[in-house]
């Protein structure tokens, strides 16, 4: 069956194992492998890092976590390269780690792009939180694990420069966002696998109690080197702060 859609997959050269996964769970079709941009490779004065700097938003150079503008990067790069290179109607984007939850991914793609709401822009086929299952919804919803994008967002998209995680700020583009009723794909992390933008050396008490506080949130640029802060960090500080400030009001 010929389908009006491309695949584009970013996968980073140093995540192999994620290749060979993707690529035999997206058997038998073929896919584009978009170089992902690693983001500890993002170093200051370094001609290749400065080009790539150019679609990044002023502040974001220096304060937003540099695995985030890695994935940010990356997913432009899969957007610019789509509107450049491929002939097709709109294009199915995914992380290394999407994993279809059905053999027949194809037909489902095809048929979210047809029952979908005339004026979309990009279609996300893994979010959360799942407002509905029976209908598309374009509240704000977190994860940019695979999505539909047309031509006409895409260039969209390519107008804006790169401020913050991908699937936070697309909702920022002017194009219209749908979630999917059904996840088409899905993100598993374990061991094996897990999220570059999130930390696993951290020792605050906050990540015992969900893997979100994991999350790499805010980059402090010091002299001696880039301190990153993840929600729990960020959490933890704003608890601090609230408590001293009741407790000073006490005295």
């Amino acid at each position: 069956m010929n389908h009006s859609f491309d695949i584009y997959v970013i996968n980073l050269d140093k995540d192999v194992a994620r290749l060979e996964e993707i690529t035999k769970a997206l058997k038998p079709n073929h896919f584009t492998r978009i170089q992902g941009v690693y983001g500890k490779d993002l170093i200051q004065g370094v001609p290749e890092t400065e080009k790539l700097k150019d679609d990044v938003f002023i502040t974001s150079k220096y304060f937003v976590p540099k695995n985030v503008l890695g994935s940010c990067l990356s997913h432009r790069k899969a957007v610019e390269t789509f509107l450049k290179s491929s002939k097709k109607d709109y294009a199915l984007i995914l992380e290394d780690d999407a994993t279809p939850t059905s053999k027949d991914y194809m037909s489902q793609v095809s048929k979210a792009v047809e029952n979908a709401p005339k004026d979309w822009g990009i279609i996300k086929l893994d979010s959360w939180p799942t407002y509905s299952t029976s209908s598309y919804t374009t509240l704000p919803s977190l994860l940019a694990t695979a999505y539909i994008v047309n031509k006409e967002s895409a260039a969209k998209i390519l107008q804006y420069k790169v401020v913050y995680y991908a699937d936070i700020y697309m909702w920022f583009y002017n194009v219209n966002i749908y979630n999917c009723p059904t996840n088409i794909f899905q993100q598993i992390w374990d061991e094996k696998n897990g999220s570059n933008n999130k930390t696993n050396d951290s020792y605050n008490p906050l990540n015992y109690f969900s893997e979100s506080f994991n999350f790499k949130m805010l980059r402090l640029p010091l002299v001696n080197g880039d301190v990153e802060l993840t929600m729990g960090d960020l959490t933890l500080i704003t608890i601090v702060l609230i408590t001293a400030s009741i407790l000073s009001r006490k005295k």
